[in-house]
């Protein structure tokens, strides 16, 4: 049973390893989209989706976040099937969906935001819920190869929920 824990552990920081060592992108031309994800949901249950695909990282309960990449990126046939889930961006429209349900009475706000550095310089998603015991929300966001001028964040409070 020690060997397997030890055993599990070890491929477990391997694969973590493996995922965290992955380059982001940059801005230029042809590179593969890197971003990531972030969840604050203290006394939240969370479920993330993006692109039809679940963010199993992002559960609530807890500061969560994860690297996101390219549906297309070369890493991606070297990663364990378990992390292939991380490979959901792409250029042009994406999707995200974003589910929770509060799970206490405490007073500390949900939020999820979901960022592109080196192609936008303010987060491209972000969710903040402060009176809402539930709430499922889908948006469209649009990842181009520079930030457009005058772009805006997809922002859900709420109000909006």
């Amino acid at each position: 049973m020690e060997q397997t824990m030890r055993s599990f552990s070890v491929k477990h920081l391997l694969l973590v390893l493996g995922v965290v060592l992955l380059p982001l992108s940059t801005s230029m031309a042809g590179d593969p989209i890197g971003g990531y994800i972030d969840s604050y949901g203290y006394g939240y249950a969370v479920k993330v989706e993006i692109n039809g695909t679940a963010i199993s990282v992002i559960k609530g309960q807890g500061q969560q976040a994860t690297r996101l990449f390219a549906v297309d990126h070369p890493m991606r046939e070297r990663v364990p099937p378990e992390q292939q889930s991380i490979f959901v961006l792409r250029e042009g429209d994406n999707t995200i969906s974003v589910e929770f349900t509060k799970l206490d009475d405490g007073e500390i706000p949900l939020q999820v935001k979901l960022e592109v550095p080196g192609r936008y310089n303010t987060p491209l998603f972000h969710l903040q819920s402060v009176t809402q015991k539930r709430g499922k929300v889908s948006r469209t966001f649009t990842i181009l190869p520079e930030m457009p001028a005058g772009f805006e964040t997809v922002e859900v409070t709420d109000d909006s929920l």
